[in-house]
């Protein structure tokens, strides 16, 4: 028998006694092992004298569990070459040992030191900050395992593009190629994002409204409406601002805002849901008579009062029912005073937000 079989039969052994409990036997065994050679239990002594001793009734041993740990490390085990890496990453916190550690586990194929050495390359964690070396990484494993795409990885070389790392320059359209790859609401919105804001490239509101009117309708990919109701207030904003080649359009920009205020299905609730957002961006349009022929404090109170009672809960809350406090105080956009409800509203919004105190509005003050 050669000195690799031995350690075989050994380690095999070992973890027959270990699988009986029998520890004192398993850890002689295992030793034995580790001794001629054989890595993996190099790795598993580490797990032992770490995170398993409690389980086995031993004290633990970080010193004897690093020990077998870079034993196994550098004889090229992989797994325990990354788990080396992630305790100077982040117990020592000494990331240049770190990256070395994943970078030679990197180089032997092992996918999450090749996740860990592209995103070090990103951040510049101990190295020097290369966006193109972290697109050359991730993109090694962007269809790992299989000729799939790897949505988190496509998404992370996507970033990359779209925000410039390093020496690597904005540029959007790479950005969307590479979120093309994978199919979902959250990449949609992305894409769409990147054309209204011009990430890499000119804004182009056109595109953009595109993208977002994807999300308008539920589907297989987009089953509740919560999404359909964001970008309806995105398409909105849109035509509010005129974005790129987007001209500000105030009857589109209140027809989309309308849109996003209507009530949808939660995939949490069993009732319909309202758009905070929206609710309180269309209550603020009537309020205050901007994007609309007159003030009109009635629907403003509507659309505050839908959403207040909705939601009720934390303290952006408080300043809802605040601007209901402040139409009914001054009696303003043809909602008659009512000190009563201003009362009950202002009493809320208190319990609400310990730092509100009791405010004075009048007609002269902030009036709207």
């Amino acid at each position: 028998m050669d000195k690799s079989e031995e350690a075989q039969k050994l380690f095999e052994c070992g973890m027959e006694a270990y699988r009986a409990k029998d520890y004192t036997k398993a850890l002689t065994l295992l030793k034995q092992a580790a001794e001629l050679g054989h890595v993996v239990a190099m790795n598993k002594l580490s797990r032992i004298y770490s995170r398993e001793s409690r389980h086995i009734g031993i004290s633990e041993n970080i010193s004897e569990s690093l020990k077998y740990l870079q034993m196994a490390a550098e004889n090229n085990h992989t797994r325990s070459m990354v788990a080396l890496g992630n305790h100077y990453y982040y117990t020592q916190k000494n990331f240049v040992l770190a990256f070395q550690w994943y970078y030679k586990a990197a180089e032997l194929g092992d996918k999450t030191a090749i996740e860990n050495v592209a995103r070090s390359y990103r951040d510049g964690t101990g190295v020097e900050k290369s966006g193109e070396k972290a697109l050359e990484w991730y993109k090694k494993i962007a269809y790992y395992p299989t000729k799939h795409p790897h949505r988190e990885i496509i998404l992370e070389i996507a970033k990359i593009y779209r925000d410039g790392v390093g020496n690597v320059k904005s540029d959007g359209e790479e950005a969307v190629k590479w979120l093309r790859e994978i199919e979902d609401s959250q990449v949609v919105q992305l894409i769409a994002e990147i054309y209204r804001d011009g990430l890499g490239l000119p804004a182009d509101g056109e595109k953009a409204v595109e993208e977002f009117k994807k999300l308008l309708y539920p589907s297989v990919l987009y089953p509740y409406g919560e999404r359909t109701s964001e970008a309806c207030l995105c398409i909105a904003r849109i035509y509010r601002d005129g974005v790129g080649n987007i001209q500000q359009s105030n009857k589109e920009y209140l027809k989309w805002l309308r849109e996003a205020t209507k009530p949808f299905e939660s995939y949490f609730q069993e009732y319909p849901f309202y758009n905070r957002a929206a609710m309180i961006e269309l209550g603020d349009v009537y309020r205050d008579g901007i994007f609309v022929r007159k003030k009109d404090c009635n629907k403003a109170l509507y659309y505050y009062k839908q959403v207040f009672d909705c939601y009720h809960d934390d303290i952006e809350d408080s300043e809802i029912a605040l601007r209901i406090v402040e139409i009914y105080s001054k009696g303003i956009g043809g909602v008659n005073k009512n000190p009563k409800e201003a009362e009950k509203y202002l009493a809320w919004a208190k319990e609400l937000n310990t730092l509100i105190d009791d405010r004075s509005f009048s007609e002269e003050d902030n009036e709207h």
